[in-house]
């Protein structure tokens, strides 16, 4: 072997910077000698690895081949030497991150892989993803963590995370109390944006590639945080990440505003080298970030659970980061506590403090007391081990909830069919364990360091992932985001606002739908499908009240009187639409609310009068879609997809407004029925199997 490591060393730096004089500054030799070196490499081979512009030099098509190679041997090298002489940790790990990730989550893994492996280094530079991209092509970076795409050929990417831009506004934008806009309106605002070459950029620019000429770009940013301040300053509208704007939707400072017409999500992705050796640190860190947003369908709904964080002050990570700007970080919670507390969303960190400043401890300690208050409360809990899937009432530490700025007695809850599922284990609705199920709740706070609620709230939460990701409402506690939250309307009492629920809640929903849409009582029968269920027989009560001619769907037909009792002026076999149809039919239908799917929503959308629409909230029936463009295409028949978990705030607020204005409590009184909470894991299966009818309302404290 007539080559030594020195040389490729050399090699590989001169590559990465293109310039000898550089190269020699990084490794701490003289020009001289890395020049020497370098040629010397050259010349023992009769070859020339670099094209050389002056004082520049470019790889040329060998130099590229060899360039991965070197990497490759240097760093298992490097490897082997760390076991020789006993050292433990990873050596340097170099990482680099677009800026909502490095600014959000890089930093608080890099915490937690410093804490697990303090005898590393490691090196976290912020970027936008074009950067990004071209200095891991250059070898500059070891791992890259982007929010844009990548179709470069030398590198490998893997998705990680979904994430989704929003565009938003101040409080006080006209925009802010419509909480939407059409195209047509976003075309006359003064946008505040990110530069070309950032992922952020990419992903607006191709939502609204049809309509470029209409942007009025005022300003062009390089950080999310600017863009923010800008936006509350009032100079125009902005679309950024939701994971970065989640401070202050919850303080209120911003607003979002939903825009139906934009296509604005994205993935968060890792990118290497496809030919670099991986090593075990570069592993380790991958998995660090999965394990950060498992059960996290999106990036916003992640949780700070993980942080590291040791009884007792003092100590820590002993290894070291570099930050975007070149400063390194150094000393662990001492270089990291900032950080975390700079973080958007990091719950815990400001009850931490208020804990350090009675004790009279040092700021920069993340310490807790060395006994905590145990509360105990009586829910379901759902655990899987070796022992297999489980789920029954006991009593339970409030240490298993998650972290949240808000905690809330739980007075009422519900059984919904996506509650059984999860209950009984017979589809994947738990992502988290030990899981509390339970969609929905309406309580009282008792705790809060949210400004926008206070001790004695009522208030109530449907969705958002409770019951699935996050702990729910088949409890006497739970524990919150106070984004979550909507005020309990005066009119209703918590009771009467759980026998409502996330089924009353998305029929408002479907109902408003209807409404936007045109559709009038005197234009015709509305179809309810699944009549029998939750959302049917909120469905039917609503639009009965409202005027309008319901016609019930049920595969329980000797429930009519219950149907027609609620408001149904007539019902029908559910099989009339259930089995496969023609791709068009007679028109019968000005409107549709459907909870079952599958072929029931493809024949009910080829029913459905001219210009009519049909509101698509449930898959009782199958997830599948088996229908033809005709009804859409001939007859101009609109489907709304109907999604309640994650609806905004402002959305929420009208429905649940409309909902105390609108349902008949004496209706509402017929279609619930009241359990017990010791009495849900045993009604869950009989749910499933469609031996329970209307709403399930659950007393939690018997």
């Amino acid at each position: 072997m007539r080559f030594s490591l020195r040389q490729l060393r050399i090699f590989v730096e001169v590559a990465r910077h293109e310039s000898v004089s550089r190269a020699a500054a990084t490794l701490a030799l003289s020009q001289s000698a890395t020049s020497t070196a370098l040629a010397e490499l050259e010349r023992q081979y009769d070859t020339q690895l670099f094209d050389r512009f002056g004082k520049t030099l470019r790889l040329n098509e060998l130099g590229q081949a060899l360039l991965p190679q070197a990497v490759e041997l240097i760093e298992r090298a490097a490897a082997i030497e760390n076991v020789l002489e006993g050292r433990a940790g990873y050596g340097l790990l170099r990482i680099g991150a677009t800026l909502t990730i490095g600014n959000y989550l890089a930093t608080l893994i890099v915490a937690d892989f410093l804490k697990r492996h303090p005898e590393s280094t490691l090196q976290l530079r912020v970027h936008n993803t074009a950067a990004i991209i071209d200095q891991l092509v250059r070898h500059e970076f070891d791992l890259g963590l982007i929010e844009g795409t990548c179709r470069h050929p030398d590198l490998h990417v893997e998705p990680w995370v979904a994430d989704e831009l929003v565009v938003f506004c101040a409080p006080a934008h006209p925009l802010a109390r419509r909480g939407s806009a059409t195209l047509a309106e976003l075309a006359g605002e003064a946008w505040i944006v990110r530069e070309p070459g950032s992922g952020t950029r990419e992903t607006l620019d191709q939502a609204l590639r049809h309509h470029h000429s209409a942007m009025n770009i005022r300003l062009e940013l390089e950080h999310t945080e600017a863009i923010k301040r800008a936006v509350e300053f009032g100079l125009g509208i902005g679309c950024i990440s939701r994971l970065a704007l989640r401070e202050a939707f919850r303080r209120g400072s911003l607003v979002a505003i939903e825009t139906p017409e934009l296509d604005l999500r994205r993935d968060f992705q890792f990118l290497w080298q496809r030919r670099k050796f991986q090593t075990v640190g570069m592993r380790e860190f991958i998995d660090l970030c999965r394990a950060m947003t498992a059960g996290c369908e999106r990036s916003d709904q992640i949780e700070w659970s993980f942080i590291p964080c040791r009884r007792g002050g003092g100590g820590g990570l002993a290894g070291g980061v570099v930050a975007g700007g070149g400063r390194k970080l150094t000393g662990g919670r001492r270089a990291f506590g900032p950080l975390l507390r700079a973080g958007s969303g990091a719950p815990g960190v400001r009850g931490a403090r208020r804990r350090r400043r009675r004790a009279g401890e040092p700021q920069h300690h993340l310490t807790f007391p060395q006994q905590r208050r145990i509360n105990m409360f009586k829910g379901i809990l759902i655990t899987r081990d070796e022992a297999g899937y489980r789920a029954q009432l006991q009593d339970i530490d409030d240490a298993v909830l998650p972290a949240g700025d808000v905690s809330v007695r739980v007075e009422w809850s519900t059984l919904n069919y996506k509650d059984a599922l999860a209950i009984t284990g017979k589809a994947p609705v738990v992502r988290r364990f030990p899981m509390v199920p339970g969609i929905d709740l309406a309580g009282t706070v008792i705790e809060s360091s949210n400004p926008a609620w206070k001790v004695g709230d009522q208030v109530l939460l449907n969705g958002w992932g409770v019951g699935e990701t996050h702990c729910g409402g088949l409890a006497q506690m739970a524990r919150l985001q106070g984004e979550w939250l909507v005020p309990l309307p005066a009119k209703l009492t918590p009771r009467q606002a759980m026998a409502i629920g996330t089924a009353g809640y998305t029929a408002m929903l479907c109902v408003l739908a209807l409404e936007k849409h045109g559709i009038r009582p005197q234009d015709g029968e509305i179809l309810v499908t699944g009549a029998s269920g939750g959302v049917g027989s909120v469905s039917i009560a609503l639009l009965a009240r409202l005027g309008y001619r319901v016609v019930a769907s049920t595969g329980r037909v000797a429930e009519a009187a219950y149907l027609q009792s609620i408001g149904a002026a007539a019902v029908i076999d559910r099989q009339e639409l259930s089995a496969p149809g023609k791709p068009i039919g007679k028109e019968r239908w000005a409107g549709v609310i459907d909870s079952v799917g599958s072929h029931t929503l493809a024949n009910a959308c080829a029913t459905t009068r001219y210009r009519g629409a049909v509101a698509a909230c449930g898959l009782a029936q199958g997830m599948d879609f088996p229908a033809t463009v005709a009804p859409f295409i001939l007859r101009g028949v609109t489907l709304y997809g109907i999604d309640s978990v994650m609806a905004p705030l402002a959305v929420r607020q009208e429905a649940w407004e409309r909902l105390a204005r609108d349902i008949d409590i004496a209706r509402l009184d017929a279609i619930s029925h009241e359990i017990a909470l010791s009495e849900v894991v045993a009604l869950a299966p009989q749910l499933l199997e469609g031996k329970v009818r209307g709403r399930v309302v659950v007393d939690v404290n018997r």
